[in-house]
C-alpha cells in the first residue's frame, strides 16, 4: 500500500517572520505615502489631510505588519505583531529624529502602547482567519 504524502504549510522561525512583518510594514507605508504625494501634487487636496493619512497608513501598516508576521509564524500572533508595531514605531521615530529634531514627549509611551494592541490585533486575526 503506497504512503499518501502529507502536505502542510511550512511554519517560519518567528525571527524571519518578524523581519519580514516588519518590512512589509514599512514598504507599505512609504507606498500609500509616495502615492499620498502623488495625488497632492497633481490635485487640489488641501494640506490639512496630510495628519489624517499618516496615521491611518502607520496604523493600517502596523496591522499588515502585524498580521503578515503572525501568518508566516504561525504562532504566538499576538506577541510577533505587538512587536512588530512597537519596532516599527521605534524605526519611524529613529527616521524622524535623522530628518528633524526628536519630538519625544508623553505621547511617545502611549503611541508605543497603541502600536503594541494594533499589531497584536493583526497578528490575533491573521491566526484566526
Amino acid at each position: 500500500m503506497k504512503r499518501r504524502k502529507k502536505y502542510s504549510v511550512k511554519q517560519q522561525s518567528s525571527g524571519k517572520s518578524f523581519a519580514y512583518g516588519l518590512f512589509s510594514s514599512i514598504i507599505l507605508s512609504v507606498i500609500v505615502l509616495l502615492l499620498w504625494s502623488i495625488i497632492m501634487s497633481f490635485s487640489s487636496v488641501s494640506d490639512s489631510t496630510i495628519k489624517s493619512v499618516v496615521i491611518v497608513t502607520i496604523v493600517t501598516s502596523i496591522f499588515a505588519g502585524g498580521f503578515v508576521s503572525a501568518k508566516m509564524s504561525k504562532q504566538k500572533g499576538w506577541m510577533i505583531g505587538g512587536f512588530v508595531g512597537v519596532t516599527y514605531l521605534v524605526v519611524l521615530l529613529f527616521m524622524g529624529s535623522a530628518v528633524s529634531t526628536p519630538d519625544i514627549t508623553l505621547t511617545a509611551p502611549i503611541n508605543l502602547v497603541f502600536g503594541f494592541l494594533v499589531g497584536a490585533i493583526g497578528g490575533v486575526m491573521a491566526l484566526n482567519l
